[in-house]
């Protein structure tokens, strides 16, 4: 606006109000410091447009903007999962008040917080998807569970014909194979080992 300003010899005050009659937009990065005209952006799948460093979302503010950006998701959205899609670092405030003002539901899952629709039935839809995508990802904890690790785990499994996990746990450890039980549930799960019913 400043140098709009300069350019037409006026005030920041006469520029602001040419301005809202064409219903301009404010970028949600950088102190909100770059405008655009709402027919220029070119929004990717998620709604969002960079340019020159400033970026844009087609919803406007940054809360409305999660708002829709956790409405939208396929199994909700964890906080790093929306500032990747945002590409902005400080989203953490914002993220808090959507929860505060009722616009989005934070919830736990693997200890971890997880944000989702306010709406019931799309949230339910998204916990189920949520779960799918978790048991398909190792553990956290268990960020020494390598490609080695697991077949270390496969092969003890095998040797000793053993389908549950809290049979297998004493014979990894005698035999050196240091899991975690988080990281053989995991395992067991992902390889589909356990049979029904085992102890």
């Amino acid at each position: 606006t400043t140098v709009l300003a300069q350019h037409f010899n006026c005030s920041k005050r006469t520029i602001f109000r040419a301005l809202t009659q064409t219903g301009y937009l404010t970028s949600y990065n950088q102190n909100n410091s770059a405008l655009t005209l709402p027919e220029i952006p070119t929004y990717d799948e998620n709604g969002c447009w960079e340019c020159q460093g400033f970026r844009f979302s087609k919803w406007g503010s940054l809360k409305e903007t999660i708002r829709q950006m956790v409405k939208n998701s396929e199994a909700g959205l964890s906080a790093g999962e929306i500032q990747k899609l945002l590409q902005h670092e400080n989203i953490y405030h914002h993220i808090t008040q959507c929860v505060d003002e009722g616009l989005i539901v934070r919830e736990s899952q693997w200890r971890l917080p997880i944000y989702f629709s306010v709406d019931l039935e799309e949230r339910q839809k998204q916990h189920k998807r949520r779960e799918r995508v978790m048991r398909q990802q190792p553990p956290p904890e268990s960020s020494l569970l390598t490609k080695e690790k697991i077949i270390q785990v496969l092969v003890v499994a095998l040797k000793h014909h053993v389908t549950s996990r809290k049979k297998i746990m004493p014979i990894l450890e005698s035999e050196g194979v240091t899991v975690s039980k988080r990281g053989v549930k995991w395992i067991f799960e992902h390889y589909q080992i356990e049979k029904k019913g085992s102890p």
